[in-house]
């Protein structure tokens, strides 16, 4: 995994495995950094989980969060979508959130993540990246198109209906 992302300004961010000690920071960011239309919230036992089993990151420019990542592991849980993509558990990891700090948007983080999100699969034998995003959500969905994921299907879950994209590895 990389420890550091350039952004397009030339601020550097560093890239570290998230802590149990950046829970409540990372609620925090995502209290302010979040549209409840576009993003269902994370909950503190997903971070906990993450942190234990899959990948979760934080982005850091100093002390200050400026964005968090994780990514579900190739394994059978409930939060590994593959079922609805027809696919094996243990062969699809899942893309199961960003945040991104205001004063760091437009800035390439979520593509950046994104990459580091695909190396992590990759490096598990994960044949398939899935990630689900709301339909209005043109940003995220850029993003991901950009990167090669293609929209499978539109799905019901996080209370509403979403997009779910899958990116062959």
């Amino acid at each position: 995994m990389t420890n550091e992302i350039v952004l397009r300004d030339g601020r550097v961010l560093t890239v570290a495995k998230a802590k149990a000690e950046d829970i409540r920071e990372i609620l925090e960011l995502q209290e302010i950094a979040t549209d409840r239309r576009t993003f269902y919230p994370i909950t503190e036992g997903e971070l906990l989980e993450s942190i234990e089993h899959d990948l979760a990151v934080v982005l850091r420019d100093g002390n200050t969060l400026a964005g968090f990542m994780m990514t579900v592991a190739p394994r059978v849980c409930e939060r590994n979508l593959a079922k609805m993509a027809g696919r094996s558990d243990n062969r699809t990891a899942y893309f199961d959130g960003v945040i991104v700090a205001p004063d760091y948007r437009g800035q390439g983080i979520q593509s950046a993540l994104l990459e580091i999100a695909e190396d992590y699969a990759s490096s598990l034998n994960a044949t398939a990246l899935l990630a689900t995003v709301s339909q209005t959500n043109v940003y995220s969905r850029r993003n991901f198109s950009a990167r090669g994921y293609k929209e499978l299907c539109e799905i019901g879950i996080y209370d509403g209906s979403r997009l779910l994209l899958m990116k062959e590895l």
